[in-house]
């Protein structure tokens, strides 16, 4: 689903970016690598994009301006 939306709007200056929030970059790497992404795909271990975006269940969608501002409101998406 979100390579699909990335490979769609990537030429339109919007930016899919998945960020996995695990203990370690050993726990998050079989999925990531499973998933063999095109896009970004991050691993943060100190959750710090948890923190600054209130991301308190998971998976959460944010689409997030360049300005790094909440545009649409947390979603939760299975």
């Amino acid at each position: 689903m979100w390579q699909a939306l990335y490979t769609e709007l990537k030429d339109q200056r919007f930016t899919v970016i998945t960020v996995a929030l695990d203990k370690s970059i050993d726990d998050a790497r079989p999925w990531i690598e499973k998933a063999a992404p095109r896009h970004p795909a991050l691993i943060d271990t100190n959750h710090v994009v948890a923190d600054l975006y209130n991301v308190v269940n998971v998976p959460t969608v944010l689409w997030i301006d360049e300005r790094g501002r909440i545009v649409r409101p947390n979603d939760l998406v299975f």
